[in-house]
Parts: C-alpha cells; structure tokens; sequence
C-alpha cells in the first residue's frame, strides 16, 4: 500500500476523450498561457467573509496560499477573451507544474466576474471560491503524498459514498432497487471499483470485506460476480462500465444494453458536469463531496446530498485533516 501512486487526470479515459487529436491538452496550455492570475486584493472582500464566517479545517492554510501565491492560483481569462479559450466545467481546477514543483489552478471563469467599475476588482460568491481554491489546494497534497493517505473513514464512509453514487445512476437508468439482491451485487462492485480504481489499492481479503460491509452481502452471495471481474476490468471506467454489462446476466438482466457512454451521459444528467472526472480520480470526487458539504452548488447540490449524508462530513473532515497535516 506504501507505494500507491496517483495517477494524472490527463491518464484517465475519461480525459482522453475530451483530448482527441491533443484537444485538451493545447486547451489548457492556451489558458496557461492567457489567463491571468487573480490577486488576493480582487477578491478581498470575499475573502474578508471567508476568514470572518467560515469554521472549515483549511480556511487559515487554503488563504495563507493563496494570498502568498505559495502553490495555490486562482485563474481567470482576461476580459474580452475568446469563450474557445474556457475550460469545460469537469476541470473546476487543475494541477500543473512537475513532481518537483506542483502547484494547483483553481479555475474561476465560471464563478466570477469582472466588476463594471474598471477597478481591477472580482465578483465571487465566498463558499465558491473558496471550495475552488480549496479542492485545488487538497488536490496538490494529496498528490504528492497519496501513498500516506490511509484512514479507516476513507475506506467504509469513502467506499459507501462512492459506490452509492455510482449505483444510483445504475439504478435509475435500470431500476436495480426492483431485485434487492442485485442492487447490493451492483454496490459491492462499484465499492471495489473505488478501491482499486481510486484509491488505487491492490485488490485484497480486505479490499472484498470492506465492499461486503457496503453491499450488506456474504462472501458466498458474491462468489460468481467476484470470480467474473478480474484486476483489470477496473481499470477505468470504460472497462468496469463494460465489463458489468457482460456480467449483467449474473446481476439482472436489465443491465444487458447498459453502454459506457450512456452510462458517463446519465452521470452527468445526475450529478452535473463537473462530477464528470470523480468517475476516475480521487482529488474530483472529493472536490465534489466538499462543494456539498460546503454548500458550494458547483455541482447538481441536491443529487449529492441525497446519498453522502453524515458520511459526506466524516469523509471531508478525514481529507481536509489529512491536508492540513501535511
């Protein structure tokens, strides 16, 4: 487990599809090049708000970067720029840099605005900017010391979040809730795909306990699915998405003209766009979970609610923490 490594977004599937022909990858190198970096005194009064209203774990240390430039930027194009040059919703933020030195881009274009005045300074609503920064800011860490990151909170609150998340979409497109027994097959499989997709741990007797205690199922109950999906069918979302269409047989057979791209759309529908890379990265889906616990809308709010619960809470509070050691 020491010598976990957390993969580039720019390595998922997901991001591949948006980079056909190097789409994305000169997308954002034109925004490197064309943005502009926000300075602390363009948001001073919602920082001001922020430092004044806020009790989050992070407020002191995701501000103290962000107004030093210490590895933390807020981003915007300048006025006038053409909209070809934003970036898509599902990057919210993004690291950038090397190994060596990493920093992280809170992307603002979305959520703020030029004042009419002339005067240089910045509209933002606070809980967005600051869940922006601060997802930014928890990305960087958790980069570069993913392999640390070991918490029993990440495995049973972590796992019952994301496979809920993933299986609620499943069974709205598939009513999964009609056979109980294949809603919990469903959970134990996406709860390991969290394990070995995003959390990227070797598949183990701990690994399967921890989906069992998800899906409320025996080790008996999984035999066959557990046999029928081997390591690299949870390699992306592509593959897992494929590879539980081929065993929808063992599931229910509803699930037999379930398409990956029908699946990452219905994602989407749910959750909104940018939940879109939570599907495959494990600094999204926690940018994701802290928009909701904040109240920072910057996803479909009420859809997240609906299945993190306190769960959401315990699971922010272990990665902020974690951060904030670091």
């Amino acid at each position: 487990m020491s010598t976990r490594q957390l993969s580039s977004i720019r390595d998922s599937y997901l991001y591949s599809i948006f980079n056909h022909g190097n789409k994305m990858d000169n997308l954002l190198k034109n925004y490197l090049a064309k943005s502009v970096v926000v300075d602390a005194s363009a948001v001073d009064e919602a920082i001001s708000n922020i430092r004044r209203y806020f009790k989050y774990p992070l407020v002191n240390d995701v501000l103290n970067a962000f107004t030093h430039k210490d590895g933390l930027y807020g981003k915007m194009l300048p006025i006038g720029s053409n909209i070809n040059f934003q970036l898509p919703p599902p990057l919210p933020f993004f690291l950038a840099g090397n190994p060596q030195n990493l920093f992280g881009i809170a992307v603002l274009d979305r959520v703020a605005n030029y004042a009419k005045d002339d005067s240089g300074r910045i509209d933002v609503d606070p809980k967005k900017l600051y869940v922006l920064l601060e997802s930014a800011f928890i990305a960087r860490v958790v980069q570069q010391n993913f392999s640390k990151l070991n918490n029993t909170t990440l495995y049973t609150e972590g796992a019952s979040v994301y496979a809920h998340m993933l299986t609620r979409v499943l069974n709205k497109l598939f009513a999964l809730n009609v056979d109980k027994v294949a809603f919990a097959k469903v959970l134990y499989l996406t709860a390991k795909y969290y394990f070995l997709a995003i959390l990227k741990i070797q598949d183990s007797s701990m690994v399967q306990n921890y989906a069992l205690k998800v899906s409320g199922l025996t080790e008996i109950a999984v035999r066959d699915i557990e046999a029928a999906f081997k390591p690299e069918d949870y390699a992306t979302i592509a593959t897992f998405i494929t590879k539980l269409q081929e065993s929808a047989y063992m599931v229910t057979n509803t699930m037999k003209d379930l398409t990956v791209r029908g699946y990452v759309e219905a994602f989407c529908k749910m959750y909104g766009d940018a939940a879109l890379f939570a599907l495959e990265n494990f600094n999204y889906f926690i940018f994701n979970i802290a928009s909701a616990v904040n109240g920072g809308f910057l996803n479909n709010q009420y859809a997240f609610d609906d299945i993190i619960g306190k769960s959401g809470d315990k699971l922010y509070a272990v990665v902020a923490n974690f951060a904030k050691g670091k």
